[in-house]
């Protein structure tokens, strides 16, 4: 690491958390017999892991979670969805 030479017997692979979880629900609700709004949310949980192979504190990931919603309108009728997502 660094320019070292590092034993990695016993190390876990880089950017591999040893946990990750994925969840996502989403809600429709019929205006008519063409049109529908949806809205939704998934989150993400990652373990830390480390961004080397030497596992070198510097390089340490810290778990972490996101969060993801979006809303919008379709059509399934015509086959098209207008979708706001962040």
């Amino acid at each position: 690491v660094f320019g070292n030479f590092v034993d990695l017997k016993g190390k876990k692979f880089d950017l591999s958390p040893e946990w990750t979880n994925t969840n996502d629900i989403e809600y429709r609700h019929p205006l008519n017999e063409a049109y529908e709004i949806f809205g939704g949310a998934s989150t993400v949980y990652h373990s830390k892991s480390y961004g080397d192979l030497a596992n070198s504190p510097d390089l340490l990931i810290k778990d972490y979670i996101t969060l993801d919603l979006r809303a919008g309108f379709a059509s399934s009728k015509h086959g098209w969805q207008l979708m706001i997502y962040g």
